[in-house]
């Protein structure tokens, strides 16, 4: 069932636990590489914008991925592009909507004191969890693609899991001497992480699945298209992802979201 229609970007799609929200980035209303946060029902309906940036220098404010916090309403958003940062969007708490965020250095007072908070932030130069944040389904592991492996053939990247009560590293996938690109996992209620594998980070990528102890890997796609952003229904039946025929990824190439029956 297709969510989405036109000719803009409409990707990183995080499905909420009680199952009444999607929440994705959009340039439906912006020129790229601006884009927006945006939510909608599984059903197609309730299309609404929940934040708008305007971008400034190089920055898009809202860049990378999206995790909705447990049952409490808010969104970790996490996005690098003049900096790297992960930000807890108080969704809960706003009445109205859009808000607006200006700036993404923390000097926009109206915006991080009343919408969103940075929990952390780095250089850009780091290589850490770029377009990919997802917690357990108990909040105390985090998963996220880290592109650390180099091989002759030049850097790929790998699924690691993240103890947030230890600070233990656990690698989840390895991709040998092969230069491919484990990205954008999501963490299902029946402990089974999607993600997307392609021969470069600008795919075109495949979607599959594993367990969280590395077990039952499984390709769930066999198309031609670049499939992307994956993000669990509720019950785990279902998986919400951004296809498209595009190369680069790039905001000017349309893509849409697909619901697929997994289980």
């Amino acid at each position: 069932m297709r969510l989405t229609t036109g000719s803009t970007c409409n990707h990183l799609p995080a499905w909420s636990p009680d199952g009444n929200t999607i929440a994705f980035l959009s340039n439906q209303t912006s020129t790229p590489p601006a884009q927006d946060l945006w939510l909608i029902a599984p059903d197609g309906s309730r299309l609404r914008e929940a934040a708008h940036s305007v971008p400034y220098a190089r920055d898009t404010v809202f860049g990378d991925s999206l995790a909705w916090i447990g049952n409490t309403g808010d969104l970790m958003v996490h996005e690098a592009n003049w900096q790297w940062e992960i930000m807890r969007f108080h969704l809960s708490q706003l009445s109205r909507l859009p808000v607006t965020r200006s700036r993404v250095d923390g000097s926009d007072r109206n915006f991080t004191q009343t919408a969103g908070m940075v929990v952390f932030a780095t250089s850009n130069n780091e290589g850490i969890g770029k377009r990919s944040l997802c917690f357990s389904p108990d909040g105390s592991q985090l998963c996220i693609s880290i592109a650390r492996y180099e091989s002759k053939a030049g850097i790929g990247a790998d699924l690691y899991l993240l103890d947030l009560r230890t600070g233990k590293v656990t690698q989840l996938t390895r991709i040998g001497e092969s230069v491919v690109w484990n990205l954008y996992p999501t963490w299902s209620s029946k402990d089974i992480i999607a993600f997307s594998s392609g021969p470069t980070r600008f795919g075109p990528c495949q979607l599959h699945l594993i367990r969280s102890d590395g077990s039952g890997l499984k390709r769930l796609t066999h198309n031609h298209y670049d499939n992307v952003h994956p993000a669990w229904s509720p019950d785990s039946k279902h998986l919400v992802f951004a296809a498209g025929t595009g190369s680069g990824r790039s905001l000017k190439v349309a893509y849409n979201l697909y619901v697929m029956q997994v289980a």
